[in-house]
């Protein structure tokens, strides 16, 4: 993941302060120009609503990856988990892709499918090496 970069507006801001504007932007789903707006009269931080946009996907996926890490379950529940995210990826690249004059979202499809397909020949494999374990067990 990214570092917010060196001379971003919210690099300034208090763990209070950010941890505010975290709030209304998940919590109370404020809109970029909305936060803009209250971070320069709440805090006297004036921002764009670009840099506005790049600190809400910063802090995103910052959210997500904490989720991630907080999340409990066995190798199997986060394969599955895994799996689905992908699959969903896929899924959403495919419907994208009508609007995407640049062939963006097929290149994503593509690059996810081949993921989805590792992922399944992984899954195989460990099963196959597991059989052969048992079956050399078993010759003993």
């Amino acid at each position: 993941m990214r570092k917010l970069r060196s001379d971003s507006s919210f690099n300034g801001l208090s763990a209070g302060q950010r941890e505010q504007l975290l709030n209304w932007l998940f919590d109370e789903n404020m809109s970029y120009a909305a936060a803009v707006e209250r971070v320069r009269k709440e805090f006297g931080i004036a921002a764009s609503l670009a840099a506005m946009g790049r600190f809400y996907r910063h802090a995103a996926e910052e959210r997500h990856l904490g989720n991630l890490a907080l999340a409990q379950g066995t190798e199997k529940d986060f394969r599955t988990a895994t799996h689905k995210l992908l699959a969903l990826a896929t899924f959403q690249a495919c419907v994208h892709n009508d609007s995407d004059p640049r062939g963006d979202g097929l290149k994503a499809m593509s690059a996810l499918t081949k993921l989805m397909l590792q992922n399944e020949r992984q899954e195989f494999q460990e099963k196959w090496l597991a059989l052969e374990l048992e079956r050399l067990r078993m010759g003993q």
